[in-house]
């Protein structure tokens, strides 16, 4: 994005504010980031989605019972296996 662009955001959808809401209210950032889903660029709408994203699936196993986070983890795990096998058996074809 060009420091022009940057410069038309609202200060929360800017570089650092935005990255530093992300860490502290993990949630938030993802509010902010669909509540200004038309208003940014596709450059922009993936960093922040993607950073948002991150922190939320660090925030969310954090409150995770030990138990639903092995069991989500391998569910996980398996549905990423399985959609790399689709992938690359889709581009054989």
């Amino acid at each position: 994005m060009s420091e022009n662009k940057e410069n038309e955001l609202p200060w929360y959808l800017k570089k650092t504010p935005f990255l530093i809401i992300a860490f502290c209210f993990a949630p938030v950032a993802y509010i902010i980031v669909f509540l200004n889903w038309n208003r940014l660029d596709n450059e922009t709408k993936g960093n922040r989605f993607f950073v948002a994203s991150i922190l939320f699936l660090i925030f969310s196993i954090g409150l995770m019972p030990r138990s639903v986070l092995s069991i989500s983890l391998t569910i996980g795990v398996v549905i990423f296996l399985w959609a790399a096998t689709v992938a690359v058996l889709l581009r054989r074809k």
